[in-house]
């Protein structure tokens, strides 16, 4: 409705709603367009509530244009409050929901399908492809694979990944909100999701993201179960100790790479000359102890902001003695 009340307005004189609930669920946007409608004269029409306001040039001022606005308003406030309480009753029923093995919505875990629950409501149930896909990928974990393996075997068994599985099997409502399909192409990262998962075992997660979620309780406390679990408890304890194996090894190399992309990005010691240009020598300073003899010790390293490899007593001028020589000389590279 936008570009209708910005570029597009000069086209139409009259708008029309059945209810002002329907137009408006906040008493300031609907205030907000009753003042843009004066101020661009133009008419609001509610046929069920009996409610109109014309804003045409020479109505602006009349009297059952002033009673119907103060209409508006009232039925405005009362749809803003009957918005607030649906939103009440829903959280009501959701928070009820999470704590029964009722299904509340969405797309199911993968390895499984929504069902019709005895007693009311939906459920899920194990599906007899994507099922066997998870099962498959612990399969090939527990036998040493890794997850690339995995990736490419799942792809060459033909299963579908579980975007792909939803937009098949879900009907066109949720079709319908992609315009293309989305990828057939497995990961390492969506197969450690879903071997990672305590769904894979039929219990109920909540959460909005896949970060947030957890395992639901119901009001005793204990794990919600939803469906039959895809692997045995043994399987499920070894599966996961195999992952955690691979999360201590991915850190591993991550911190790795760290310290060499910061070991990259240091800076050089000497600039880098272009090729064929002369370089000029640094005069580094040379530290050459003296016995009290006043021959040389023989040993001498560079000096590097102010200190030798040695350690010893700082000397007027950068030069650097050890502990027991009374003097040393100072030689340029």
């Amino acid at each position: 409705m936008g570009p209708w009340l910005t570029e597009r307005q000069g086209e139409w004189d009259t708008m029309v709603w059945a209810k002002v609930d329907r137009a408006f669920r906040s008493a300031k946007d609907c205030a907000d367009v009753a003042y843009w409608a004066e101020e661009n004269h133009k008419v609001l029409v509610f046929t069920d509530d009996g409610i109109t306001l014309d804003y045409r040039e020479g109505w602006e001022s009349s009297f059952g244009n002033e009673l119907a606005k103060v209409f508006l308003m009232l039925v405005s406030i009362f749809a803003e409050l009957e918005l607030k309480r649906i939103k009440a009753r829903v959280g009501t029923a959701h928070k009820h929901v999470r704590k029964t093995d009722r299904w509340a919505g969405g797309q199911p875990p993968y390895g499984y399908r929504i069902v019709d629950r005895s007693g009311g409501g939906r459920t899920l149930e194990p599906d007899s492809v994507t099922s066997e896909a998870v099962r498959y990928m612990g399969k090939l974990l527990l036998e040493g694979q890794s997850q690339w393996t995995i990736a490419t075997g799942l792809e060459a068994a033909g299963f579908d990944t579980p975007s792909m599985h939803a937009f098949k099997n879900q009907g066109e409502s949720y079709a319908s909100k992609r315009k293309t399909a989305p990828s057939n192409h497995w990961d390492p990262t969506s197969v450690a999701k879903i071997l990672r998962s305590p769904a894979t075992m039929g219990l109920k997660l909540t959460g909005r993201s896949v970060k947030a979620r957890k395992i639901a309780r119901d009001a005793k406390g204990l794990p919600i179960q939803m469906a039959k679990p895809l692997f045995t408890e043994g399987e499920w304890a070894a599966i996961q100790a195999v992952m955690a194996r691979a999360v201590h090894h991915q850190g591993t190399i991550e911190r790795r790479l760290a310290l060499a992309r910061r070991a990259a990005l240091r800076p050089l010691r000497r600039p880098v000359l272009p090729a064929g240009e002369p370089r000029q020598e640094r005069q580094d300073l040379r530290v050459l102890p003296v016995r009290e003899d006043g021959r040389q010790t023989g040993l001498q390293g560079p000096v590097h902001r102010g200190r030798s490899r040695h350690r010893g007593d700082r000397r007027p001028g950068g030069a650097v003695g050890r502990p027991g020589d009374d003097c040393a000389q100072v030689h340029p590279r």
